[in-house]
């Protein structure tokens, strides 16, 4: 085994691995604003759905939206057989009422969604021709050719007078330029058709929002502006909030449409500070009188909603205003005690749980933390919110506590790489003994098989799980007498991040 300092120094090295809760955000081009603490109710939105499935042709809409939800969860093979699903289904509702207009814009989604471009476009250009005054329809074909753009702007295919090339074409860019004008007529004319309807507003907002987004795009394609700061700012574009606005005009207390002209509203006043490079990130007094006025009336929104007798809507309208004083305006406190009114209103928004736990634990609140996950747990026992119980403890030194949590968390998934890693972890940092220290050895081997299947399927995307690994069984290796072997992994390490330091100094101590 290692030397005796170098024993001690390797124990205290041993880390729970990472656990990533994030508070982001992404525009679903046909749902608007979609947070991502909201992606954990996905499951219950599926199973709800999938009690309701009829075993007929009227499940097309349902295997739609099954879809949809699927990609939330992220579960990529079950999204493409439920698109799948929805297509045979519509293609038998078809048959029967082949020009219902309704039907071929759920048909063309679902085709668009397996990547049937070609089929799609045909089906969503025959929906408005046969229902011209249907906002829907040329919605659906609006943010159909508005998608399409973005593929063009792929590198141009090699040719004999120019072999290579980092940059789209000349043709492939008048191309894109030809599907955005369109888009926008699209946009244009399902506000035209809309009487009372708030989306199509949305909808258009978000799409002249995007075209600076494309004019930037286009500029750098044609190495006009290499500006990279110049590409983010311009994507808080003011031009969106007037449709925004009349959007709220006509459904004020629809949550999904205040929070996306409030995050609208803050990122364009970002853009209109020139010394801030970024788009998110700024503080409510540094914003100009109008600016400040317009986002208060729309956090009151908000805040009324949340005084709701509807608690689900109570709880959603809350967690956006955890969401629009954190990550969007750094009001960190005001966020956190938003979060723990979102989670008193709707016990199962487990999105709002876990920001919760990380915010109190990240403030190093640990003690606060503790409680909150044990109530989590109440609510629902998962892996998840075992495994992030145990980290709390662990950053506490319980250890013994933490080993507990972890046990439950292996007992409902045995396979669960951050379980398994994060028990040999435990092992190693609490034994004393060859005897305790080769506890490690069956959590980790389980761990390696899951990281291997990982990176077969997405080698950049199981980058971290390997370094959480690699570093752990560095650790064990040490102390177990194969210093060679702990070092080769400590060294993988330093080949997927440079600067790691934990690896570092996993090394200076296998050295003592």
């Amino acid at each position: 085994m290692a030397p005796e300092s170098g024993t001690d120094q390797l124990r205290s090295l041993a880390r729970m691995p990472m656990v990533t809760v994030t508070f982001g955000w992404s525009f679903n081009p046909k749902y608007g604003i979609k947070l991502d603490i909201e992606k954990p109710l996905a499951r219950d939105r599926i199973a709800e759905i999938e009690m309701k499935v009829t075993g007929t042709p009227a499940d097309a809409e349902r295997y739609l939206r099954l879809g949809d939800l699927y990609l939330d969860v992220p579960d990529y093979e079950k999204s493409r057989n439920a698109y799948l699903k929805s297509i045979t289904l519509f293609r038998k509702r078809l048959e029967l009422e082949p020009d219902r207009a309704s039907l071929l814009c759920d048909f063309g989604e679902a085709l668009y969604a397996t990547g049937n471009a070609d089929e799609t476009e045909s089906v969503l250009r025959k929906a408005v021709k046969i229902a011209p005054k249907n906002a829907a329809c040329w919605d659906a074909l609006a943010r159909f050719l508005e998608t399409q753009t973005a593929t063009k702007f792929a590198p141009a295919k090699p040719s004999a007078d120019k072999p290579t090339s980092d940059k789209p074409s000349v043709d492939q860019l008048a191309s894109a330029q030809r599907l955005l004008d369109e888009a926008a007529s699209c946009f244009d004319k399902a506000v035209a058709c809309s009487t009372n309807e708030a989306m199509p507003y949305v909808q258009r907002a978000m799409h002249k929002w995007a075209q600076y987004f494309y004019k930037q795009a286009f500029e750098k394609a044609r190495g006009q502006d290499d500006d990279e700061n110049k590409l983010e700012r311009s994507l808080a574009a003011s031009d969106a909030l007037p449709d925004l606005d009349k959007a709220l005009q006509l459904e004020p207390r629809n949550v999904r449409i205040i929070g996306t002209a409030t995050i609208m509203e803050v990122l364009s006043a970002n853009a209109k500070k020139n010394n801030k490079a970024h788009v998110q990130m700024i503080k409510l007094e540094e914003m100009g009188d109008p600016t400040q006025k317009a986002l208060r009336a729309k956090l009151a929104l908000l805040q009324g909603l949340a005084q709701s007798g509807d608690s689900k809507t109570a709880a959603a309208a809350m967690e956006m205003v955890a969401f629009c004083q954190g990550p969007l305006l750094g009001d960190l406190s005001g966020c956190l005690e938003s979060l723990r009114r979102t989670v008193q209103l709707d016990p199962t928004r487990q999105g709002a749980w876990h920001m919760l736990i990380a915010g109190l634990a990240g403030q190093g609140r640990l003690d606060e933390a503790a409680p909150v996950c044990e109530q989590n747990i109440a609510q629902k026992d998962s892996t998840l919110n075992r495994i992030l119980y145990a980290k709390v403890l662990f950053k506490l030194n319980r250890l013994a506590q933490a080993e507990e949590q972890l046990r439950a968390a292996l007992r409902l998934d045995p396979n669960d790489f951050t379980a398994n890693v994060a028990t040999a972890a435990i092992a190693v940092k609490r034994g004393t003994s060859l005897s305790q220290y080769i506890q490690a050895e069956q959590p980790l081997s389980r761990a390696e098989q899951v990281v291997q299947g990982r990176l077969d399927v997405d080698r950049d995307g199981a980058r971290q799980a390997m370094i959480d690994f690699c570093l752990t069984k560095a650790i064990y290796c040490g102390l177990t007498d194969r210093t060679d072997m702990a070092r080769a992994y400590a060294k993988h390490v330093l080949t997927l991040d440079s600067e790691n330091q934990d690896a570092k100094e996993v090394l200076a101590a296998l050295n003592r």
